[in-house]
């Protein structure tokens, strides 16, 4: 018997798919009793990690459903928390903190990811970086911006990649 109230994350396609893993969203567009909240199930293969990011417009619990994960969060001052996140542990990552997290399970790794926003905005690194020429990274840096050269340059977020 279906309701208004459930949702079944299986039924649709994921929004992202990655070399790492696979990304499915549920907002207001496909669940519309969802207002002001988005839940996403993030899936990581066994070497995937998902690049350091961060939620400019939401904070964001993460409950891990199954598998083990190590987390960083990097916090205003420097600050910056390492952990491994296991089955039933749940992590709260305040709005605009930077995060990553890296499987380190031999299998999947999985996550219901909830956000405080019906459209989390995502900034990756990879993308951020890749939106500055050498010169200006450089000067943020401290660098020469020829030791940059060998940065690679991504004008999209990488999302989740395969590690290794």
């Amino acid at each position: 018997m279906s309701s208004i109230h459930t949702f079944n994350f299986e039924s649709i396609k994921p929004q992202a798919i990655c070399k790492g893993g696979t990304r499915v969203m549920a907002n207001e567009n496909n669940f519309p009793l969802l207002k002001d909240m988005a839940l996403y199930l993030l899936q990581l293969d066994s070497d995937g990690v998902r690049e350091p990011h961060w939620h400019p417009n939401a904070a964001e619990l993460s409950y891990c459903l199954s598998g083990s994960a190590i987390m960083t969060i990097f916090s205003p001052g420097a600050g910056h928390d390492t952990f491994t996140v296991s089955e039933g542990e749940i992590v709260y990552i305040p709005r605009g903190y930077l995060h990553h997290i890296e499987n380190i399970n031999e299998g999947e790794t999985s996550f219901a990811v909830a956000f405080n926003n019906e459209m989390p905005e995502d900034i990756g690194i990879s993308g951020a970086f890749g939106a500055y020429s050498n010169d200006v990274l450089g000067s943020m840096f401290g660098l020469e911006s020829k030791v940059l050269d060998s940065l690679p340059k991504y004008q999209e977020d990488l999302f989740v990649v395969a590690g290794g």
